[in-house]
């Protein structure tokens, strides 16, 4: 993949050193000689991007953003239990934006933009009709921010070919997948590969497609889609680029822990830009190619910063970056505001009505805990569901229950998951949970399709019967669960107990935000809602 060098130096070079012969060219022409030398060196080397014919790119990148445009919230840990801490906005399109922008004037070398798939699914704004067009508001924002390529995700064929077709054709930036085998109409608007330049650099850019994308999407949303190999197309597209540029970089819908074993399988592909699986992963090289995952849902910018010389990355710098929330401007400020004067409309649409107030308890059992729980599991089609009561972050009056009102009770970014635990596990994190409502020291587990009888013994509780289901809990049998990322993956070992094994974990690529709101909506079409608590986490009073 490498270029020849300064070969009009080396030529010089060898006429230099080999002359006829005689005292008179020893004195005379020799010394002009080695001037040429030092002239047709100096040539090349411009030529060639600067007398170490050194180049440095930056890339920066995202992946699985999945509708997510607004900034993330968080409310950092405060000991002050009567001082509500002010929540912290970072990330978000208008905050990516304003980064992209600063880097670019002050890198001093080519920037490229890239993402990795799943733009859409998992925010309201991804079922926006513009211009006939579903979702097209996130496209016309990464126009604005002005991204160079991406490839396409399993997730951004969620409204059919047909949508997905439109959506290509508003991009202004190419899209990539090499693997893809696409027939009959519509026609997608995808590239298999391309060569990027900018400032003097050529970045060969493919993309590549998750071999499993029949089993995440409904096969007749891909009608006449079919997806190949990912090693034989990346080696056809590292064979096509191979000489032709500076460095090739893949931009891959598999995930980080299969382009780990791409690496392995194919050579020549300099920058590997990872998605689908949200498992950010920091630039890190294998063998000699560096991977990367980016963060989901446009929380951070990742960036890679190059130095290539002769075709090859001579040396690399990765950085995940967190970038603060600030307004909007430009192009992208005129998209936000034409989505905002939709979107806001839509929060303040009426799903149901309550008859009885939701109120959220910290350390037991609540309504509102097990109202939503109970949409979990419902959604998710498991036997137990697990939502902590610190992720429920508002009470609600009785009356109408906006849209923006769910908002407001689940202001998280939290994702649904799926997995399996044991019967013994499940009891292990029952009786956790029980010794975190005795001794009052962080918010609890609100649960679904589980209930059971505990008593207090000082600071830790004692699980005393327990039935999923309605049948007793079997130790033996393994039993499938949803919850939220952050109980299943983050802080499994808080939530559920040191030595619970989460297994066949899956994403379900759904927020919880998204998935209480149609519950909430269903509900509301059976009647007004009155939900009191069942008595499902039951504290058996009078022991010591």
């Amino acid at each position: 993949m490498g270029r020849s060098g300064t070969k009009a130096a080396r030529r010089a070079l060898s006429f230099a050193y080999s002359p006829p012969g005689g005292d008179f060219v020893k004195r005379r022409l020799l010394p002009f000689a080695l001037s040429l030398v030092v002239a047709l060196g100096s040539l090349a080397s411009y030529a060639l991007g600067g007398p170490s014919d050194e180049k440095k790119v930056t890339l920066l990148y995202t992946t699985d953003i999945h509708g997510h445009f607004l900034p993330f919230v968080s409310v950092p840990t405060s000991k002050d239990a009567d001082k509500a801490p002010k929540e912290k906005r970072t990330g978000g399109l208008a905050a990516i934006d304003a980064k992209v922008r600063e880097i670019k004037a002050s890198a001093g070398n080519p920037v490229f933009v890239f993402d990795s798939g799943d733009v859409m699914t998992g925010h309201p704004v991804c079922d926006l009709v513009q211009d006939g067009v579903v979702g097209a508001p996130l496209f016309k924002m990464m126009n604005a921010v002005g991204y160079d390529a991406w490839c396409i995700g399993n997730h951004d064929f969620d409204h059919g070919r047909a949508n997905t077709a439109k959506l290509l054709e508003l991009a202004r930036f190419p899209t990539f997948s090499a693997n893809l085998k696409i027939e009959g109409d519509p026609q997608l608007k995808v590239q298999r590969w391309q060569i990027l330049e900018k400032g003097g650099v050529k970045v060969g850019v493919f993309g590549l497609m998750t071999e499993h994308l029949l089993e995440v999407v409904g096969r007749e949303k891909v009608a006449g889609i079919s997806v190949g190999s990912c090693a034989q197309a990346a080696r056809e597209a590292v064979a096509a680029l191979h000489s032709r540029c500076d460095v090739i970089v893949a931009l891959s819908h598999c995930g980080s822990d299969e382009d780990v074993k791409l690496a392995d399988q194919v050579s020549g592909i300099d920058v590997i830009l990872s998605g689908h699986n949200h498992q950010p992963l920091k630039a890190a090289l294998h063998g000699k190619t560096i991977i990367a995952e980016g963060t989901l849902r446009a929380a951070k910018l990742g960036r890679l910063d190059l130095t290539l010389k002769d075709g090859q990355v001579i040396a690399h710098k990765g950085q995940v970056l967190t970038i603060e929330h600030r307004p909007a401007e430009g192009e992208l400020k005129t998209v936000l505001d034409e989505v905002d004067a939709t979107l806001g409309k839509r929060l303040g649409e009426v799903l149901a009505k309550l008859e009885v107030a939701w109120k959220r308890d910290y350390h037991a059992e609540s309504n509102i805990g097990d109202f939503f729980a109970d949409a979990m599991r419902d959604h998710a089609k498991t036997d137990v569901a697990f939502l902590n009561a610190g992720g429920i972050r508002e009470n609600l009056a009785a009356g109408n229950v906006t849209i923006g009102d769910v908002a407001e009770i689940f202001p998280f970014d939290n994702e649904i998951v799926t997995f399996e635990l044991t019967g013994a596990d499940l009891l292990q994190a029952l009786e956790k949970n029980a010794s975190a409502a005795a001794a009052r020291e962080y918010g609890i587990l609100q649960v679904s399709g589980v209930r059971y009888e505990w008593e207090r013994h000082g600071k830790s509780g004692k699980v005393l019967k327990a039935e999923v289901g309605g049948a007793p809990l079997d130790p033996k049998r393994s039993y499938r669960c949803a919850a939220i990322d952050f109980i299943a993956v983050d802080q499994h070992a808080k939530y559920l107990g040191e030595g619970v094994v989460v297994s066949k974990l899956e994403r379900l690529a759904v927020l919880m935000t998204s998935v209480a709101q149609d519950f909430v909506r269903s509900q509301g079409q059976k009647g007004p809602i009155r939900f009191e608590s069942d008595g499902r986490m039951r504290e058996k009073h009078g022991q010591p």
